[in-house]
Parts: C-alpha cells; structure tokens; sequence
C-alpha cells in the first residue's frame, strides 16, 4: 500500500491499477506544510518500508 500525503491533485482514485511512470498526482503544500512537497509512504504486508529501494533513480535525480 502507498500513501501519499501533501498531494493538491489526485489523478487517479483509490483501488487503481497504475502503471510505471503514470501521473498519479500533483505535489502542494496541504496541510500545514509551508512550502510544496511529498510525503511518502510504502507498507509491505503491515510494516513500513523504506520506498527508495524502489525507485530507479536516486534521490537527487528525482529532485526537480
């Protein structure tokens, strides 16, 4: 399971199947974050897992 928090916009909707590299949503700053960005966050079976084992590319490429 994936959550994602801070997000302004959804693309797609709970129970999707989404594809590698689909928009899912739009990064904001929701909440009572002050200034744009994502919080993630990756459960396999209950426990959460670190998510950028998961990712091809590394944190500073994902920086935009």
């Amino acid at each position: 399971m994936s959550l994602y928090f801070h997000l302004n916009k959804f693309d797609v909707i709970q129970g999707d199947i989404v594809n590698k590299g689909q928009i899912i949503g739009r990064s904001g700053c929701r909440g009572r974050a002050t200034g744009p960005h994502l919080h993630l966050s990756i459960s396999v079976q209950g426990q959460f897992v670190d998510p950028m084992p998961m990712f091809e590319k590394t944190s500073d490429q994902l920086i935009r």
